[in-house]
């Protein structure tokens, strides 16, 4: 069966952007540079906050602005941006940190504060730290090793994240989803609309330091409501099959080995019903009782890549069944 074209998913999960208010990159970075001066490094976008930090942005694909980061002057910058690391390690008081939230807010604004930090969340990637909630924004405050102080901030602004989220948490009393293996937080409302395991669209920030387990609880599903097999691999995409009856087998590759336990689902054109059937001992299925028409079908097991395509039931059709080879994953 020839192959149309393979999609890499080296992620679990795809997770489309779209920014609450549009940024235009180059206007975010212009404002910048009004604020902070010329950029350190373009290619990079970072600039010099002041003596003891610098000042990173995260943009998506489209040059959205997805975060900032605050972060010490440190020798690892040294060669990259031709700064010398300050005599003394790098700290915020409380009042230095209102401080530095109030210049990035010119950048894009955060909203009100609605939830200040509390107590100090230990499993971050970079050590203990804290959040702040604002209405567009979280604000992730890195403590020092005495916890008397911060020692770096890290931005998430609220975007639009779509796909199937694998559980839900809190940190802090902060609601937190986790897609794939990262977290993200979330608003205690979006937190009531989360689905485990459904595709759906979430207004979320991250992904956050929170270092915690990152267990998928329940099988997911994808945004045509077929499974995503575990651990998520490669979708090969194939041409379109016309086939008389809806039935067929499953094999490795190379040879005549069935595999049993397959997934093999099934979506009418213009529905949302999935069916769903499992090989047998000799990898066959069988679903019965369609209607005449266009289908779109996935091929899954878990530990194994993923097949996908369109397949039409015509009952003049030449081809009698499928015959699927599922690629052992990578």
């Amino acid at each position: 069966m020839r192959l149309r074209s393979v999609i890499a998913t080296s992620i679990f999960i795809a997770l489309f952007w779209t920014a609450l208010v549009a940024d235009d990159k180059s206007q975010i970075l212009a404002k910048a540079a009004q604020l902070f001066g010329a950029p350190l490094s373009r290619e990079h976008a970072v600039f010099q906050f002041n003596t003891s930090y610098v000042l990173w942005f995260t943009f998506d694909t489209q040059g959205r602005l997805l975060g900032m980061t605050l972060q010490p002057i440190s020798d690892e910058h040294s060669g990259l941006l031709n700064l010398k690391a300050p005599s003394e390690a790098a700290r915020m008081s409380e009042t230095e940190y209102s401080a530095a939230v109030q210049r990035l807010s010119e950048l894009k604004d955060f909203g009100m504060l609605l939830e200040s930090h509390g107590s100090v969340t230990s499993p971050g990637y970079i050590g203990s730290f804290n959040t702040d909630r604002f209405e567009r924004a979280y604000v992730e405050r890195i403590l020092t090793d005495d916890a008397q102080a911060v020692r770096r901030l890290d931005v998430h602004l609220l975007q639009e994240a779509a796909g199937p989220s694998t559980q839900l948490s809190t940190i802090n009393s902060i609601p937190v989803v986790c897609f794939g293996s990262e977290w993200y937080y979330l608003s205690p409302d979006e937190a009531k609309k989360v689905k485990i395991g459904v595709w759906q669209t979430l207004q979320a920030a991250g992904p956050n330091l929170y270092s915690g387990p990152c267990s998928r609880t329940t099988v997911l599903h994808d945004a045509d409501g077929f499974i995503i097999e575990n651990p998520p691999n490669e979708t090969i995409l194939l041409d379109d099959i016309h086939v008389r009856h809806m039935a067929g087998r499953v094999q490795l590759p190379g040879g005549d080995e069935p595999l049993e336990g397959v997934n093999v689902e099934l979506r009418a054109e213009g529905t949302k019903t999935v069916l769903r059937v499992t090989t047998g001992p000799r990898g066959t299925f069988t679903v019965s009782g369609l209607p005449e028409g266009k289908y779109k079908f996935k091929v899954t097991k878990d530990g194994f890549k993923s097949l996908s395509g369109f397949v039409f039931l015509d009952h003049k059709a030449h081809a009698k069944g499928m015959s699927f080879e599922l690629p052992v994953g990578t």
